[in-house]
C-alpha cells in the first residue's frame, strides 16, 4: 500500500512539475471556506449583541489580516449567547457539503495571559445543530473538530457560528484561515512531532540500558528509522500536490489518508516502548524481572495503553490523612519483556506507633470503553473508572498495557498519630514476586463520623435486566446504606414522592449520616400554555401524600431535615407557577424549606413573592458570573447551593468519564469550602439504561458508561456487581473532596474559637506566641494556588496535597 500511495503522489508532482513548487505548506485536500482579506466577505457576518467584529492586520496565519472579533463580559438582559454567525444564505461561505473532509478547522490568536473557551455550534438545512468547546491557549494555535463527530447532515451546512455562554468577563480572539480540511496536514505535522520526541526519548533509554535490551523492545525499536522515511516521502509528495480536491483527486486524497493512517497507528505501536524503555531501565537497577512497579496519585487517571502512562517508577506511596479519613493512591504493573500471565495481589497492613494499625485495601481498577460524547475528549476508547473489589488476580496482562491497582487506607479513630508502614505484593507466574512500600502520616486530629454538607441526589431503582426481582429490596438497602455511610451522600430522590421509608429507617438511615430528605417533587409541563387545571389538581393529590407520611417523618424525628423540590431547571418564563407553587407549600408548612434549579439569576430579590423561595440552586459557574446579586440574595436570608449535570463542561469542573479524576474530589471540596454553597445538587447516582449485566471482571469490562444520551459517566458515579455496588474512581474522589471540606469547617471553627488576634497580647510573649503559631487571619481561606476561580483551578495533584498539608497543620497548631 504504501508504495502505491508515494507512486500516485510521485506521478502527480510530474504532472503540476514546476508550477506546484511554490513551498513546503501541504495543500492538497483543503479548501477554504473563510479569508480575511476581502472587506466584502467579511461585511456577510452577522455579529450579535456583545460582540464586535473588525479586519486587522495585527496578526494573519496566511495573507495580511484576521478579524478581530471582541466579546463583552454578559449582564442581565443582554444577548446570553454573543457571536458572529458565518451564513451560506447570506454568502459567508462557498460550500453546504463538508462530508468529504476529515476536518474542520481554524487558526486563532489569543492576544491574553489566560486559556480561555469559545463554542463552535454549526446548523444543517434541517435545523439540527452540533456544538463544541474549543479550549483557546494564549498565543497562536489551531483549532479543529472532525467532521465524523457532527451528530448533524454534512451535506448540507447552513451557517456557523462563533460563540460563548453568558461570558463573566469579556476577551479577544483574532480568527483567520476558517477550512475544511482532509486532515493530512495536520496529522503529518503530528506525526513528524512525534518522531522527534520519540527519537530523543528512546535514544536515552537505549543508551541508559547499554545493550541490555529486551528482544521485544529491539523488533519494536527497528520500526522507528523506517517510519521517518516514511513520513519525508509522504511529506514531500503531498506539498508537491495540487491545493484543491477536484474529482480526479480524491481518488489520490483517498489513498495518502490510508497512508497517513497506518504511519499513526505504527507511531502508537512504537510510542509504547518509551515507558517500557523507563520500566526495562528501572528494572535492571532493581534486579526485578518481566515487570516493574510505578506509583500514581489518585486524582489521575492511568491510561490502558503504556504509550500514554507516564506515571513515576522507584517510589513508594506515601499518604498523609487525619483519623477516621480515607485516602487512595495507586500502584502500576507494567510489563516490559513480554505479556504476564496469572497476577495477582495482596496488601499487608500500615503498622505504626505502638502496634496500632491502617487497613490497607488493594482494588483492581476496571476499565470502560467511551464512544465519543457530545462533549470534547482527549480521546475515544478504553478509559479507567470501576474500582472492582471481587477480582483478585487477572489472567494476562499483554506486554503494551498496564495494569492499576488502586490502594486505600481507612484510618482508624482510634490510630496513635506518627508514621505507619505497609506495602503492596504483586506475583505473575514464572516472575519474582516485587513489593512496593505504603507509608502513611497519621495527623493527631479527627475527622468527623457524617459530613456537614448537605446533598440531595436522586437514587433509581434498580433493574431487573441486573438483579433477580426478588433481590432487588436487599440490594437497594445494601446500596443506600453503602452510599450514606461510607460515601457521605444523601440518598433518596429528588424526582420521586414521599420516600417510603419507615420510622425504623428513617432514624437508622439518619446514624448513617443522612442529613436533608426531599419529600416530594412539584411540577408542571415546560409547554407555556400547559393545563393549568389539571397541574392544581395534581398538586393537590401530592400535598395530600405528603401530609399522609408527615406522622412517619415526626415520629422518627427528621422534620428538621425536610425539604420540598420542584420545578427542574425551568426558563424565566414559568416563573409565576414556581413562585405560586413555593407559596402555597409554605402556607401548608412555614418550617419545610422549598428548593428550585428554575433560571431566575435574580434569585426571586425582584419579585415581592420572591422570599417564599427558600433554596435556589444554580449551576457552579453562576458564583462567579452572578456573585452580586448571589451575595444580595444570601444576605438577604436565601439559601444558595449549586448543582452540575450534563454541564458545565472544562473548563469548568465537572466528572465526565473523561475528565480528569481531580476535579470530582475539587468540586466536593475546595471549591466548595471557597465559595460555601449551602449544599450540592446531582440529578442521579445510578442511571444506567444501557447495561443489562453487572461487573465481574476486569481490567477491561464490558460496563457501558454512556449515561443521558451519549455522555459517558454523566447521572452515574457508581456501578452494579455481583451483590451490590462497585465504586468507581470519580466517586472515591468525591468522598476525598468531602473530606478535604470538612478540613476547611474545621479549621474555621478553631479559628473562631481562638482567633489569631486573640494570641496577640499587650506582652511580647503574646506576640512571639502567635507568630510561631504561623497562622493569619487568611488561613482558614482555600488559596488560589488551587482554586482561583470555578473555570480557572489547578489540576496538580501536588498542588492539592499541599493545601491540604497547610489546612493540617494549622488546626496542629490551633488545638496545641
Amino acid at each position: 500500500m504504501r508504495r502505491t500511495v508515494l507512486s500516485v503522489l510521485a506521478g502527480l508532482c510530474a504532472l503540476v512539475g514546476a508550477a506546484c513548487s511554490a513551498g513546503p505548506a501541504i495543500r492538497l485536500g483543503e479548501r477554504l471556506l473563510f479569508g480575511c482579506e476581502d472587506a466584502k466577505a467579511v461585511a456577510r457576518i452577522q455579529v450579535r449583541e456583545l460582540t464586535t467584529l473588525s479586519p486587522s492586520s495585527t496578526w494573519a496565519s496566511e495573507g495580511l489580516a484576521s478579524i478581530r472579533v471582541t466579546y463583552e463580559a454578559w449582564s442581565e438582559g443582554k444577548e446570553r449567547w454573543p457571536a458572529i454567525v458565518l451564513s451560506r444564505k447570506a454568502g459567508a461561505f462557498p460550500v453546504a457539503d463538508f462530508s468529504a473532509y476529515r476536518r474542520l478547522a481554524v487558526d486563532v490568536f489569543n492576544p491574553g495571559t489566560r486559556i480561555t473557551s469559545l463554542k463552535l455550534h454549526l446548523r444543517d438545512g434541517k435545523g439540527k445543530r452540533f456544538s463544541k468547546v474549543l479550549t483557546i491557549e494564549p498565543g497562536v494555535s489551531t483549532c479543529s473538530v472532525t467532521i465524523d463527530e457532527m451528530n448533524i447532515d454534512t451535506t448540507d451546512i447552513a451557517d456557523l457560528h462563533f460563540y460563548c455562554s453568558q461570558p463573566a468577563e469579556g476577551f479577544i480572539v483574532y480568527l483567520d484561515n476558517l477550512r475544511l480540511s482532509a486532515g493530512l496536514k495536520e496529522d503529518l505535522a503530528d506525526l513528524r512531532r512525534d518522531l522527534v520526541r520519540l527519537n530523543t526519548e528512546l535514544g536515552d533509554g537505549r543508551d541508559k540500558l547499554d545493550g541490555a535490551m529486551p528482544a521485544a523492545l529491539v523488533d519494536r525499536l527497528a520500526e522507528l528509522p523506517k517510519l521517518g522515511v516514511a513520513v519525508e516521502q509522504l511529506e514531500r509528495g503531498l506539498a508537491a500536490a495540487p491545493p484543491s480536491i477536484p474529482d480526479e483527486m480524491q481518488r489520490t486524497v483517498e489513498a495518502a489518508r490510508k497512508e497517513v493512517d497506518r504511519l499513526q497507528v505504527k507511531v502508537i505501536r512504537i510510542a509504547a516502548v518509551a515507558p517500557l524503555l523507563g520500566a526495562a531501565v528501572r528494572a535492571r537497577k532493581t534486579g526485578a524481572e518481566g515487570f516493574v512497579l510505578a506509583v500514581e496519585s489518585s486524582m489521575v487517571k492511568v491510561p490502558l495503553e503504556a504509550g500514554l502512562f507516564s506515571s513515576a517508577f522507584g517510589r513508594e506511596v506515601q499518604l498523609e490523612a487525619a483519623r477516621n479519613e480515607n485516602e487512595h493512591a495507586q500502584v502500576v504493573v507494567v510489563p516490559f519483556a513480554g505479556d504476564l500471565t496469572n497476577v495477582r495481589w495482596r496488601a499487608e497492613d500500615a503498622f505504626g506507633p505502638g502496634g496500632s494499625i491502617v487497613p490497607l485495601q488493594v482494588r483492581l481498577v476496571g476499565y470502560v470503553d467511551c464512544k465519543q460524547p457530545s462533549y470534547p475528549v482527549s480521546r475515544t476508547g478504553w478509559w479507567p473508572d470501576p474500582l472492582i473489589e471481587s477480582q483478585e488476580r487477572v489472567k494476562r496482562v499483554p506486554m503494551g498495557e498496564v495494569m492499576p491497582l488502586w490502594v486505600s487506607v481507612s484510618v482508624p479513630k482510634s490510630a496513635e498519630p506518627g508514621e505507619y508502614r505497609g506495602r503492596v505484593v504483586v506475583q505473575a507466574d514464572g516472575l519474582p514476586e516485587q513489593q512496593i512500600g505504603v507509608t502513611i502520616d497519621v495527623w493527631d486530629f479527627e475527622l468527623p463520623e457524617h459530613t456537614s454538607l448537605r446533598t440531595a441526589l436522586s437514587w433509581r431503582n434498580l433493574s431487573t435486566k441486573l438483579y433477580p426481582k426478588e433481590r432487588i429490596p436487599e440490594l437497594k438497602a445494601a446500596y443506600e446504606n453503602w452510599l450514606q455511610r461510607e460515601y457521605h451522600l444523601n440518598v433518596g430522590n429528588i424526582y420521586g414522592g414521599p420516600p417510603g421509608w419507615s420510622v425504623e429507617r428513617l432514624r437508622e438511615l439518619r446514624s448513617m449520616g443522612l442529613n436533608a430528605i426531599n419529600l416530594a417533587y412539584f411540577t408542571a409541563p415546560r409547554e407555556p400554555d400547559f393545563d393549568a387545571d389539571a397541574y392544581w389538581k395534581r398538586f393537590d393529590v401530592l400535598v395530600a401524600r405528603i401530609k399522609a407520611y408527615m406522622p412517619t417523618i415526626e415520629a422518627a424525628g427528621v422534620r428538621d431535615l425536610c425539604y420540598i423540590y420542584c420545578f427542574d431547571e425551568r426558563p424565566k418564563e414559568q416563573l409565576d407557577v414556581v413562585f405560586e407553587t413555593a407559596r402555597k407549600l409554605k402556607r401548608i408548612w412555614p418550617d419545610i424549606e422549598v428548593m428550585t434549579t428554575a433560571y431566575d439569576t435574580t434569585f426571586g430579590l425582584d419579585r415581592p413573592d420572591g422570599a417564599a423561595m427558600d433554596i435556589w440552586v444554580p449551576l457552579t459557574p453562576k458564583f462567579d458570573s452572578h456573585s452580586e446579586r448571589l451575595n444580595e440574595a444570601r444576605a438577604k436570608g436565601r439559601d444558595i447551593w449549586w448543582y452540575i449535570c450534563i454541564g458545565p463542561r472544562n473548563p469548568h469542573a465537572n466528572w465526565f468519564l473523561e475528565y480528569t479524576a481531580i476535579e470530582p474530589r475539587l468540586i466536593m471540596g475546595a471549591m466548595t469550602a471557597k465559595y460555601q454553597p449551602g449544599g450540592f445538587l446531582y440529578y442521579a447516582v445510578n442511571r444506567w439504561p444501557l447495561n443489562d449485566r453487572v461487573i465481574t471482571q476486569g481490567s477491561k469490562t464490558s460496563w457501558n458508561p454512556a449515561s443521558y444520551k451519549n455522555n459517558n459517566g454523566d447521572g452515574s458515579i457508581m456501578c452494579a456487581g455481583p451483590d451490590g455496588p462497585v465504586a468507581t474512581i470519580r466517586l472515591e474522589n468525591i468522598r476525598d473532596g468531602i473530606e478535604d471540606y470538612e478540613y476547611y469547617v474545621l479549621l474555621r471553627r478553631l479559628l473562631a474559637e481562638r482567633p489569631p488576634e486573640s494570641l496577640v497580647g499587650k506582652t511580647l510573649g503574646g506576640m512571639g506566641r502567635a507568630l510561631r503559631l504561623g497562622i493569619g487571619g487568611e488561613a482558614g481561606e482555600v488559596s488560589e494556588k488551587v482554586v482561583r476561580t470555578l473555570s480557572d483551578f489547578s489540576y496538580d495533584p501536588a498542588v492539592l496535597r499541599a493545601e491540604r498539608r497547610r489546612v493540617a497543620r494549622a488546626i496542629l497548631r490551633l488545638r496545641k
